[in-house]
């Protein structure tokens, strides 16, 4: 009995600091953009043309779901979520050197990004936080989100592995929370109720 009351107090806990994470001023999403763009080399000048119009506002988690029951769930801290537009996929594909082609299936797509791929088609990244909070501002459009593997091995961050996509259409002014899990079977992207 002693055990449950704190594990309910933590994850209340946990789940406010997260819906206060995806719940933060709009401008604390151009910081973690900013850093992702650092992260991967991309100067902020590239990046100045997406802030001058109003975005879309798209937030959660990734994690690594553990095949274990009494094993938690841990957050995926070499992942970097990026975000490419929906009609320049199929060119990104033919660039990039494909690893599983998923039998059509996005979220079972694997390639590797170089990074003259990733300058040529990412629209927007944001590199996945210590909790595995990930947070992007997208103007009006079709996309496809993708999750990708970074190398902590080494210095040079390319080629990046992406594991898996989700298409995601956004509107000015929406707020879309979508969970990223990545286990056994693969990638799942999971849209919240808004």
């Amino acid at each position: 009995m002693k055990l449950i009351v704190p594990v309910r107090v933590s994850i209340i806990l946990f789940l406010c600091s997260y819906l206060l994470s995806c719940d933060s001023d709009p401008s604390e999403v151009g910081r973690d953009t900013k850093d992702a763009n650092e992260a991967m080399g991309r100067s902020s000048l590239q990046t100045e043309h997406e802030q001058s119009t109003k975005h879309a506002y798209i937030c959660g988690r990734v994690m690594v779901k553990s095949d274990v029951s009494s094993i938690p769930d841990i957050p995926f801290r070499q992942g970097m979520v990026l975000v490419v537009k929906a009609k320049d996929f199929s060119s990104l594909l033919e660039e990039a050197e494909l690893v599983n082609a998923g039998n059509g299936v996005l979220r079972l797509t694997r390639f590797r990004m170089s990074k003259q791929v990733f300058y040529t088609y990412v629209q927007n990244s944001s590199v996945v936080g210590e909790k595995g909070a990930y947070k992007l501002e997208l103007a009006s459009g079709g996309y496809l989100m993708c999750l990708a593997k970074r190398s902590k091995a080494r210095a040079e961050k390319f080629p990046l592995n992406v594991e898996g996509c989700f298409r995601l259409k956004v509107k000015e002014g929406d707020k879309h929370f979508i969970d990223i899990v990545i286990g056994v079977g693969g990638v799942r992207f999971i849209e919240c109720p808004k």
